[in-house]
């Protein structure tokens, strides 16, 4: 059986990106009270739990959630190409 070539079936794919958009959405939530008491004199600090904890596990949760619903061979031409470019960039600072 050729294990490179099986793919997943639409339908967790579609469960596992709204899964990961809404651990981002409940992370990015968790952004919003330490940002409106920016310059807040009053502030102590308890704002950030909610970030601190939505970080460790929102994140690396939605992350790999994400990379399920992707095609991993795209993502790994994607990754070649961007450092191939970088590369290109650098050796041309290099050079000038």
């Amino acid at each position: 059986m050729d294990q490179a070539g099986m793919t997943t079936s639409p339908q967790p794919r579609v469960i596992f990106l709204v899964v990961a958009a809404l651990m981002l959405l409940l992370w990015g939530l968790s952004l919003i009270p330490p940002i409106e008491n920016w310059n807040n004199p009053y502030e102590d600090g308890f704002s950030y739990v909610g970030v601190f904890y939505a970080s460790i596990i929102c994140l690396p949760q939605s992350h790999p959630l994400m990379s399920f619903t992707a095609n991993i061979h795209a993502i790994s031409k994607a990754a070649i190409h961007c450092a191939a470019k970088l590369n290109a960039r650098i050796d041309a600072a290099i050079a000038a």
